[in-house]
């Protein structure tokens, strides 16, 4: 439910999301002064926007894990027990603001036009909904190069074993700089996150589900709050 209601709720407005942020930067980056990829190839900004964004997620997503308040806003996302292509949206606000903003910061300092911004975030959305595919798919030799389903299955698994691995969104090469890599491309454990205090879809009832929502994005909130008053 709560990827759905994202789903409904912000897809639409996809194209306007990609030009806030692109004018939203071009205020931090003024395009006279940052342009350093504006007269290139339409194809080599997308080659350099895209390994620069790309990098980015990778770093982004490490911070998420390992950083203990970061990592309340991306349990959202991991909570899911069965996960499929609608696992994508089930992100809590808070972590979509950081991860684009990061994210699009390459293609501001470049300067790259509009198109590679679309172009760039758009593609990234489809793969995430592929990799999020709940299938037996390791993408045979090619998954030693690019995500594959079973690759980001095992980022999500259950078991702490394999916690910190597989942290690329779309290039593996990240992961086998960085000492992160799982190469145990046959695995297909379970997913989710072992804390009892998650509030779980429990009814279909579209009121009971609408509830659970709002409870899920509040969750990352509580946690935030219980371990200042732990601490302090």
């Amino acid at each position: 439910m709560f990827a759905v209601f994202k789903r409904w709720v912000f897809l639409p407005a996809f194209l306007v999301y990609a030009a806030l942020y692109k004018d939203f930067y071009e205020i931090l980056f003024p395009p006279e002064t940052w342009n350093l990829a504006r007269e290139w190839p339409l194809g080599v900004q997308l080659v350099v926007g895209y390994l620069a964004g790309d990098f980015m997620v990778f770093a982004t997503h490490v911070m998420m894990h390992k950083v203990k308040p970061l990592w309340y806003f991306h349990a959202v996302h991991h909570s899911q027990k069965n996960i499929n292509p609608l696992t994508t949206h089930r992100t809590h606000f808070i972590e979509d603001f950081i991860e684009d903003g990061i994210q699009f910061l390459p293609l501001a300092i470049l300067g790259v036009g509009y198109s590679t911004w679309v172009a760039v975030r758009g593609f990234n959305w489809l793969w995430s909904h592929l990799i999020h595919s709940n299938i037996h798919w390791n993408f045979g030799p090619i998954g030693r190069v690019v995500v594959s389903p079973q690759y980001h299955r095992i980022h999500h698994s259950v078991d702490p074993e394999y916690y910190d691995c597989n942290f690329s969104a779309r290039l593996v090469i990240w992961d086998q700089m960085f000492g992160t890599w799982c190469p145990r491309n046959d695995l297909y454990p379970s997913t989710g996150i072992p804390d009892p205090d998650y509030p779980k879809e429990t009814s279909a009832h579209p009121l009971a589900l609408f509830r659970q929502v709002v409870r899920q994005y509040v969750y990352p909130f509580r946690k935030l709050v219980a371990a200042y008053r732990t601490a302090y």
